[in-house]
């Protein structure tokens, strides 16, 4: 039998993998590197590119797990656990989520939006450019508040989104490149296009009409209330800002003449490098770390 106190099943092969190893290597509950982190996909591979991986793929191998009886192995003095982790995404609004002491959710909507809460842009933006951090800094501020930017922008959107999930409409709306966000009016009621999504998603839904409107606002209103108090950050995900940096700071680099960020995937990288999981989400991985090895 494995020495490992704890397998962790994660989505990802990459910023996952390495943000849960983060997070184990804190955790005073385990010593030793006494853990493995397995990408969800070690044990998918049988199955189509769809279904071996990402959230649904962990949620079905956690159930899987938890029928068969697999959550916790005990071979005499000797114990191991299963333990799942996946994206929260949308659902603290939504509701539906799992609940297990061997299933955890990150508190924000996803991997990549917690290292961003936990890593500093200053020093990322600096590796990225190869310029002096306060040159960094004054990039950052002249780009605004980001969080808010996006979570102004995308508010109607997520609240569609959320109001259709929830009445289980036929039709789901898509959002729109993180790119776009600055060119999105305040009030996206007032857009056409919009407009006619809207019509669209609440004909799809099993309800009435002015269910529907209800649902919508009462989203409407939650997230803009958040976006207000600069909380944006709790339903953004991490890809969408990602993103909105990506086309950002490459024009305040280009204003400056300075060389531009050439990919997405080097700005993950360098943030990854400039993290140090902490806080609410370090705390309640290591509460179900407590749970389950107790």
């Amino acid at each position: 039998m494995s020495t490992a106190q704890i397998f962790v099943v994660v989505e990802g092969t990459d910023t996952d993998r390495w943000f849960y190893d983060q997070l184990c290597a804190q955790s005073p509950l385990l010593k030793r590197n006494r853990w493995l982190i397995w990408p969800v996909e070690q044990f998918t591979r049988h199955l189509s590119n769809a279904a071996r991986k990402g959230k649904n793929a962990v949620l079905e191998l956690f159930t899987q797990a938890r029928n068969g009886g697999y959550l916790r192995v005990v071979n005499g003095s000797k114990s191991c656990s299963l333990l799942f982790c996946a994206d929260a995404d949308l659902d603290r609004f939504i509701g539906g989520m799992k609940r297990s002491n061997h299933l955890h959710y990150t508190k924000l909507p996803d991997v990549e939006a917690e290292v961003i809460k936990y890593c500093s842009l200053t020093r990322a933006l600096a590796s990225l450019a190869s310029i002096p951090a306060s040159e960094a800094d004054d990039i950052l501020k002249q780009s605004g508040d980001f969080h808010k930017t996006l979570g102004v922008a995308y508010t109607d959107l997520i609240s569609l989104y959320c109001a259709a999930k929830k009445l289980g409409a036929q039709r789901v709306p898509t959002l729109p490149k993180p790119e776009d966000a600055r060119e999105f009016p305040s009030d996206r009621l007032a857009g056409t296009e919009f407009a006619y999504e809207y019509k669209l998603v609440q004909a799809s839904a099993d309800c009435r009409p002015d269910e529907f409107d209800t649902q919508f606002k009462e989203f409407q209103s939650k997230f803009q209330a958040l976006a207000s108090a600069r909380k944006s950050h709790s339903f953004l995900k991490g890809k969408w800002i990602r993103d909105y940096l990506f086309f950002e700071l490459n024009e305040q680099l280009k204003s400056r003449s300075l060389p531009t960020i050439r990919a997405k995937d080097a700005i993950t990288a360098v943030l990854r490098a400039c993290c140090a999981p902490q806080g609410v989400s370090a705390r309640m991985f290591t509460e179900r770390l407590a749970t389950i090895l107790a």
